[in-house]
């Protein structure tokens, strides 16, 4: 039931925990103009930002570009946008239009969700150089994950952990790269002290490590981690999924289908629906099981 796991690590996202705005030192009432318009119409908001650019609107300036080039779905231009940011450099603000065509996918076939616009769910450790570099490496390392690319997706955000290492945040991001490459066992390690996370965001992560447990040959510490992840986030479907194909490896087929069944009733027209139906399907077609 590899489709399932697969489902759920690429839709696994989580909220980056800095907010953005407060960080930033110059201007802050254009860039958070420039920002607000880089989610209701990013072309104009990169077009505004190229302007500002021009007339000495420094990183500012870059931030926005990066952010309206995210919204726009040029994942690959935003992550290295922000990694040029991160790294002090001065990229230049005349990006070429995506020739992708905008959206991208993860390798798991669907298309991957912008994340959030970087707004704080807890409190950040601090205002200095290290707490400004987080909040770019996890934007970048989000970007890059959006654009299926896992390996940029780890070197950002190891980049980002080398001044922040208790950036929770980053820690996720850092999770989700790995487990692009099958790296549980680092999954795992690196997916500890999640508890300043947001609910939802926990629950993800913990969707997350429970799919590396299971590939651990771990069932039992994986149905702990989604069964709590399922308390923090009732219903979740990405959740419902995987502990279903938990319970089967435990032998307990009819709550595994009683998952199934839901999830199917909260997306019926969802993919996650069609990947419960085709588990259910392995069950049915298989002599052994009741």
């Amino acid at each position: 039931m590899s489709h399932a796991h697969a489902h759920a690590q690429t839709q696994i996202q989580t909220q980056t925990q800095i907010q953005t705005r407060s960080h930033v030192q110059a201007a802050p009432s254009r860039l958070d103009a420039c920002l607000a318009l880089s989610a209701a119409s990013p072309d104009r908001a990169l077009q505004e930002a190229q302007d500002w650019g021009r007339h000495d609107g420094g990183d500012d300036a870059r931030l926005c570009a990066a952010r309206a080039l995210r919204e726009a779905g040029r994942y690959r231009e935003a992550a290295e946008a922000f990694d040029a940011l991160g790294r002090g450099s001065a990229p230049p603000l005349d990006h070429r239009p995506d020739r992708t065509g905008g959206r991208m996918t993860h390798p798991g076939g669907s298309a991957a969700e912008a994340p959030g616009d970087g707004k704080a769910s807890g409190s950040s450790a601090g205002r200095g150089d290290d707490d400004r570099a987080a909040i770019v490496a996890a934007q970048a390392a989000e970007c890059w994950l959006l654009a299926g690319d896992g390996d940029a997706a780890e070197a950002s955000a190891r980049r980002g952990l080398a001044g922040a290492p208790g950036a929770v945040a980053l820690h996720v991001l850092l999770a989700r790269s790995l487990a692009m490459r099958g790296a549980w066992k680092d999954v795992v390690a690196t997916l500890q002290g999640l508890e300043p996370l947001p609910d939802v965001a926990r629950s993800r992560a913990l969707v997350l490590r429970a799919i590396a447990w299971r590939h651990l040959d771990h069932s039992d510490k994986a149905l702990a981690d989604v069964e709590t992840a399922l308390s923090l986030s009732p219903d979740t479907v990405e959740a419902l999924l995987e502990r279903g194909i938990d319970h089967v490896r435990l032998g307990h087929l009819a709550a595994a289908r009683a998952d199934w069944d839901r999830v199917i009733v909260l997306s019926p027209d969802g993919r996650e629906a069609d990947l419960a139906r085709q588990d259910e399907a392995v069950l049915d077609a298989d002599p052994d099981q009741p």
